[in-house]
């Protein structure tokens, strides 16, 4: 399997990051992690709550196998609100639409605050939801956190990224 490792680092940030993309696809799954603040230069108008992200390199799916992605890790900064929407809904553009109350959206997951968040916390799912991969072949990712009225979710700090982790797995048929 062949790995490609990018160091990279945020603007305004004295920390460096190193990302892992595996170029093999022909396994049965793989890890996609996103940064709010990635792809600047290409979509200057991505937000922490709104954003498309590059990859290094397209991903192809063959279109004879099924596959899933779940959302299995949100980083999120501090100061996140409280208010009678609790719930933050996470939405992908990859995923085929599903019924969320009378609506079909692409919808990945959704967390709850239910107390005031006054520092980063990083959400860890031992319990994965997935749902069908609708694109075959993708390079760009969009990703949308809002909340149950259809808003997005107004964090205070807007400088530390969010982070999305998102775990894919072929679906084995028999």
């Amino acid at each position: 399997m062949e790995r490609i490792r990018r160091r990279f680092q945020f603007l305004g940030s004295r920390h460096r990051y190193t990302v892992c993309v595996n170029r093999d696809m022909h396994r049965d799954h793989f890890y996609i992690t996103l940064f709010s603040n990635a792809s600047q230069h290409l979509y200057p108008d991505n937000k922490i709550t709104a954003f498309t992200i590059q990859l290094a390199q397209p991903i192809i799916l063959d279109p004879s196998e099924i596959w899933e992605v779940g959302l299995c890790e949100i980083y999120s900064p501090s100061t996140m609100p409280v208010g009678d929407n609790t719930n933050v809904l996470v939405y992908g553009d990859l995923i085929a639409p599903q019924f969320i109350g009378t609506d079909m959206v692409r919808f990945l997951r959704a967390f709850n605050t239910t107390r005031p968040v006054d520092h980063d916390t990083d959400y860890l799912y031992d319990n994965v939801y997935y749902v069908s991969v609708e694109k075959r072949m993708f390079r760009d990712i969009r990703i949308e956190i809002l909340n149950l009225t259809g808003e997005r979710v107004a964090f205070k700090d807007r400088k530390t990224p969010l982070k999305v982790a998102l775990h894919f797995r072929r679906v084995i048929t028999h």
